[in-house]
């Protein structure tokens, strides 16, 4: 393992905005939209995070459309970034999150993308 790669990826985990994004993604996929509910941040702001979290090899992105999906990466990611997941969830359960964040996450995957990004479609802000 390359140490610039284990430095990317522990600088990427080490913003509390981004290591809850890659938890609510160890449920599955979500929208740029949904990620920004989730957080409470601005769309762009989670996109900047979700960058970061991309160049470390953490998340892979998909565009669908105007709206941009992410999810974790799966066994063809980098060894620190394979490795620092497995951490992740491992101690996941230990962190400080509130319940009412993890209530968040199960209603945001509940309603989908459509209530979050499909108001934005037609080009209207928020």
């Amino acid at each position: 393992m390359q140490m610039t790669a284990l430095a990317t990826v522990a600088a990427a985990l080490a913003d509390p905005s981004r290591l809850r994004a890659v938890v609510y993604l160890a449920g599955g996929e979500l929208c740029a939209c949904q990620l920004a509910a989730a957080l409470g941040l601005a769309q762009s702001t989670v996109s900047r995070h979700m960058a970061v979290l991309e160049r470390a090899g953490l998340v892979v992105s998909r565009k669908s459309g105007r709206w941009v999906h992410f999810r974790r990466t799966g066994r063809d990611a980098p060894a620190a970034a394979r490795s620092a997941l497995r951490w992740v969830d491992a101690h996941a359960g230990d962190a400080d999150v509130p319940a009412a964040d993890r209530r968040r996450a199960v209603e945001i995957r509940r309603r989908g993308p459509e209530s979050f990004c499909g108001r934005r479609a037609g080009g209207g802000g928020r």
